[in-house]
């Protein structure tokens, strides 16, 4: 009885060895290093207050998909959704900056909102029509 119950012990040893290995490649395969996704553009007013993605050689939009604008915001949704936001950044210009204008942003998984304000108070952003503003907008996530 002791041989067999010597090789019954090792075989026990063996299949805990096996379900730590298994669990330890587990957690090895989650802390892989996630995917990391950006979002990025450059937004203008036309004339009367609407805003557009402006895509020319310079200013090349990217993982963006569309940007809706109520008299608010300023949405911009992005091509992916993400799993966890890293950072969103909204800039003014020099032109919004000397007109006293800023912008705040709320980002999110699919989209962030843009929220025009002047000397600390929100503004229409249809209010803005000096078509030589932008609003630089960069977002980072994974995905």
């Amino acid at each position: 009885m002791g041989k067999i119950q010597t090789v019954l012990n090792l075989l026990g040893m063996l299949v805990i060895l096996v379900l730590i290995l298994s669990v330890v490649s587990t957690i090895d395969t989650k802390a892989q290093t996630p995917t990391i996704y950006e979002v990025w553009g450059v937004l203008r007013p036309d004339v009367n207050g609407n805003w557009y993605l402006l895509n020319d050689s310079g200013h090349e939009p990217h993982n963006v998909s569309s940007i809706v604008q109520t008299t608010n915001s300023i949405r911009v949704n992005y091509t992916e959704t993400c799993s966890q936001v890293h950072y969103t950044s909204t800039d003014p210009d020099e032109t919004l900056t000397v007109m006293d204008i800023d912008v705040g942003t709320r980002g999110s998984f699919a989209y962030a909102l843009i929220f025009p304000a002047k000397a600390g108070s929100q503004i229409s952003t249809y209010s803005i029509t000096n078509t030589g503003a932008n609003i630089w907008f960069y977002m980072q996530c994974e995905i």
